[in-house]
Parts: C-alpha cells; structure tokens; sequence
C-alpha cells in the first residue's frame, strides 16, 4: 500500500515520489504481513481471527458465484463455504432480476 509523498526532503532516504503506509526497514520496502501480525497482536488484536470473521460475513452476504469471483475463489470452494453457512438468497435474486443488468459495487443497498 502506497501514499503519495508531499515534497518532505529525502536526505537519508530512497529518492521516490511514494512510499509505504506499513514501511519497513530498507528504503521502499514495506514490512511483511507477518510483522504486521506481530505489531497487532501486540495490541491485542488477533488479525487471523478478524481475518476469518470478516470472509465469513462476507459469504453470508454473497452467492457462491459471486463469493468465487470476488475473492478468486473456485467456485465448489465457495459453494462448500455457502453451504456451512446455510444463507438465504431470495432478497438477492429477487433484486438482480429486476436489474440485470447492473455491474458495480456488489454491496450496493439494491443488491443486498
């Protein structure tokens, strides 16, 4: 992840006109995931867990073929993960048949 630097001087540092919102310990490298883990944890934040509660919220707001595309997941995977979570789709279906056309923001309130 990038922000775009504001004319601050780069005495010291690697010449670019970004740098990293995480950066790590060399110029123009971010930190790792890992050490990202590390420092939440650290604050009591168990990022795996967040990570698996916010999928799971997101499969239950989803049909499988939508789930798959969105995440790049194989479409039985998905279906495997709607099937644990037994959601009901007809809000959905219902919505995208009166606008089939429709591409965008899948969260959108005329889709959900």
């Amino acid at each position: 992840m990038l922000v775009a630097t504001r004319g601050k001087a780069s005495v010291g540092r690697a010449t670019t006109t970004q740098r990293w919102v995480f950066p790590g310990g060399q110029p123009g490298r971010h930190i790792t995931s890992e050490y990202l883990r590390t420092l939440l944890a650290e604050v009591g934040i168990n990022a795996r867990a967040t990570r698996r509660a916010a999928l799971v919220q997101f499969a239950q707001d989803l049909p499988a073929p939508v789930l798959a595309r969105a995440l790049g997941l194989h479409i039985n995977t998905a279906v495997e993960w709607r099937n644990g979570l037994q959601a009901d789709f007809t809000e959905y279906i219902a919505a995208r048949t009166r606008n089939p056309g429709r591409r965008g923001n899948l969260r959108s309130p005329e889709l959900v």
